[in-house]
């Protein structure tokens, strides 16, 4: 499951830098469309096994149990941070990336 959270954040990396050289959004707002799209999928992905962890304390019902959910803070820690380092790196590349209207 974190190589899905690592191809879909590389395919946001690549998916922006198109839409900025096509000329249909700024410098600025590829940069926080690539962080709200990049950060997305990390924070759903957490969500979801704390949301389960979360039901089983209400029903009394481990549908995972609570270390394998906390082991999984590691993984979503990861994505995190690589989503900080992608965006830097998307923005620096963004910062050398020359579009036809500009000089």
């Amino acid at each position: 499951m974190a190589a899905i959270l690592l191809i879909i954040i590389i395919f946001v990396f690549y998916w922006q830098i198109r839409r900025f050289r096509g000329g249909g959004i700024s410098k600025k707002k590829a940069i926080g469309l690539y962080v709200v799209y990049a950060i997305m999928p990390v924070v759903l992905y957490g969500s979801v096994f704390m949301d389960l962890v979360g039901i089983e304390e209400l029903t009394n019902t481990a549908i995972i149990s609570e270390g394998y959910a906390r082991s999984l803070l590691f993984v979503i820690a990861g994505g995190l941070a690589v989503v900080v380092i992608t965006t830097i790196v998307f923005s620096i590349v963004l910062f050398f990336i020359n579009t036809e209207g500009e000089s």
